[in-house]
């Protein structure tokens, strides 16, 4: 335990107080702060306060001397007729006119709460200099006797039957206050106004903190993150990962074999969510939401067509930020490939070993076979939507594209194709050899095919 001595205590306390131009020094209230306190030790409320409070005080001041505790019961006694006033039978809001009256505030916030906080943080500063743990240790016995005191069943019992009651306050105060729409649109007209305060004090704050050199700011910002507790992160998320693991692992026990209970319990309760939700009006507004998105897509992009700068930024940028996530793949490539080949293929192994290969394969399969389904049921669905697309497209503009891409860049993708196609085709006419198969018949219709082209180049 460290302990400061008196001199540096003095010191230390010198070194708090500062002297301004008037010759008033900082670490005291100053004096107009005075007569404000002195007004709120003068009401009826603060004056029978201190008189319930003042026996417990004075009786710590006493302690177990004899003598002085009659002599500190003589002192209670006078304070206490000395703070009773006979107009206290009136029952006067003392302390309600005393906040009413602006001068109050006036004379208390110059400086006079600056000064008693401070004295106040000074205090608390040598408590926890003299032991970090002080409140802990002095609360502990008290917060005990607390807790085993209270009946949190009656707590929550007191929330479960006041649900009812909260709601019936709820539509008795929107029933009251849609009786004057007039203040309920003044009431909600807070809500830009609350908005634009935030922004503007936002604008304010951040400006002063863009007033400082980047340098500063950046070691500002550094300083944050350096007294992260790293340990004290690590450790939430390690018991947070353990309570998600103890959850998965008691909806394995709590269920039956193969049927865990927490996906049933969500089942249920969405299943009546959905079930008491109207699909009609759930659909209008999700659409109404996407029109209104792309309503303000279609704004920004307005604002931006009139502004060529902003139209050629944005073409350049996105491809540089395009360019940067890149860079973090690229890297991330590189650090794999820097791995030894045993350990490259035992972590690649292993993840492809942990693919569930079979469920992925079933995937396939129903896909395969709704589409199949569909083709059965309606024969002319695919011919007649692919119809329509393919009706829709400009042949002569797919001509011209197609020639542009095969005498373009197809020509600086021939070496690429020729390394590649030679294979495709030994390939293809290994798949296409004759073998004993349900598929031999179209393999020979594919093969007559080939000849009878072959046949005609000949010709």
């Amino acid at each position: 335990m460290t302990q400061t001595h008196p001199a540096q205590h003095s010191k230390k306390t010198n070194a708090h107080v500062e002297t301004s131009g008037q010759g008033r020094r900082t670490g005291h209230a100053p004096q107009n702060a005075r007569p404000a306190l002195a007004r709120l030790l003068q009401t009826r409320e603060v004056r029978q306060a201190l008189a319930s409070i003042l026996p417990d005080v004075i009786a710590v001041f006493a302690g177990p001397n004899p003598f002085k505790q009659r002599m500190m019961g003589i002192v209670a006694k006078y304070l206490k007729r000395s703070l009773a006033r006979p107009t206290d039978g009136l029952e006067k809001a003392e302390l309600r006119a005393l906040f009413e009256d602006p001068r109050f505030f006036s004379n208390l916030i110059n400086g006079g709460t600056g000064g008693m906080i401070t004295q106040a943080c000074r205090i608390i500063n040598d408590l926890h200099q003299q032991d970090p743990e002080f409140f802990t240790k002095a609360l502990a016995p008290g917060f005990k006797s607390w807790v085993e005191s209270v009946d949190f069943g009656e707590i929550r019992e007191m929330v479960d039957t006041a649900a009812t009651d909260g709601q019936a306050f709820i539509r008795m105060a929107n029933h009251e206050l849609w009786q004057y729409p007039a203040k309920m649109v003044l009431l909600l007209s807070l809500l830009p106004s609350t908005l634009n305060f935030a922004a503007d004090a936002l604008q304010v704050s951040v400006g002063k903190l863009n007033e400082l050199p980047p340098d500063m700011v950046t070691d500002v910002v550094l300083s944050f993150i350096r007294e992260l507790n790293t340990l004290a992160i690590a450790g939430a998320v390690n018991e947070l990962t353990e309570v998600a693991r103890k959850i998965h692992t008691g909806s394995a026990l709590l269920g039956d074999p193969g049927a865990p209970e927490l996906p049933k319990v969500l089942s249920k309760v969405m299943g009546e969510i959905i079930q008491k939700t109207d699909p009609a009006t759930f659909w209008k507004a999700r659409i109404a939401l996407t029109e209104i998105r792309a309503a303000m897509d279609q704004a920004m992009a307005s604002s931006v067509k009139n502004q060529p700068e902003w139209k050629r930024l944005n073409m350049i940028k996105k491809a540089e930020i395009a360019n940067i996530r890149l860079h973090a793949t690229n890297r991330r490539l590189a650090d794999w490939d820097s791995e030894t080949d045993e350990n490259l293929a035992a972590v690649f192994t292993d993840h492809l070993n942990a693919w569930d290969v079979q469920e992925l394969a079933e995937v396939g399969n129903n896909l395969l076979r709704i589409f199949n389904r569909l083709g059965d049921a309606s024969p002319a669905l695919f011919a007649d939507i692919t119809g329509q697309f393919v009706n829709a497209l400009d042949p002569f503009e797919v001509s011209d594209a197609a020639a542009r891409i095969l005498n373009g860049p197809g020509e600086a993708v021939a070496p690429l194709a020729r390394a590649v196609v030679p294979k495709l085709v030994v390939w293809m006419c290994g798949v296409l050899e004759p073998t004993d198969d349900e598929y031999e018949a179209e393999a020979q219709e594919a093969l007559a095919a080939l000849r009878r082209l072959l046949m005609k180049e000949e010709d």
